[in-house]
């Protein structure tokens, strides 16, 4: 016997044995060799004379790993849908952002989130990304498609500073859109916008 082992790399249908020594492999295909192979699974063994180096072996390994034993050796090939352009550089009417709205939306979500509450600086971060998630996610059920939106939400102490918060935006002011609400109470203020930006 000799002492010189080769190592097999299995794959559904082939494989490929390699010679430790030089690096050279040799392809193991196999496949039915009739009909009756195929209904009762045996398998006759083909033996490939052409040897691989190592760059063959690992693209033999990438083929096979794409292939199917239902379709004897043939590759699997996915294709994506193709889906034509809708061409609409501006929203439909129907699904235009409505800052009326979202404005109420904003409202009921302040005053139900911080009616009653004190301000706290180790819970405020916690506070703000729970009102900004909230508000969000009420913003997509208003079914404004083709929109990308973005929620801001400040949350702040009251000792009778002066605070102004503004922003600024390069957008399509005939599509782009905001809706702003402000709350306040003897503890704390807050001020919630979301912008939506049209997306073609």
């Amino acid at each position: 016997m000799s002492e010189r082992r080769n190592s097999v790399v299995s794959s559904r249908r082939s494989s490929v044995q390699v010679d430790p020594k030089d690096g050279q492999g040799m392809i193991l295909q196999t496949g039915p060799s009739s009909q009756d192979d195929v209904e009762s699974g045996t398998y006759s063994s083909i033996r490939m004379a052409k040897p691989l180096n190592v760059a063959g072996i690992a693209a033999f390994r990438r083929f096979s790993r794409r292939t199917s034993v239902a379709g004897f050796g043939r590759p699997i090939l996915k294709t994506k849908p193709k889906l034509e352009n809708t061409f609409k550089m501006e929203p439909d009417s129907n699904v235009r952002f409505n800052t009326v709205r979202v404005e109420r939306m904003l409202d009921d979500i302040l005053c139900s989130s911080l009616d009653g509450k004190k301000y706290d600086a180790t819970t405020a971060a916690t506070l703000v990304a729970t009102i900004a998630d909230t508000i969000k996610r009420q913003t997509k059920l208003m079914g404004f498609d083709r929109h990308k939106l973005v929620t801001h939400v400040v949350v702040g102490n009251i000792y009778d500073q002066g605070a102004s918060i503004t922003s600024r935006c390069l957008w399509d002011s005939k599509n782009d859109n905001f809706a702003s609400a402000y709350y306040r109470n003897a503890s704390l203020y807050a001020v919630a916008t979301v912008y939506a930006i049209y997306f073609e």
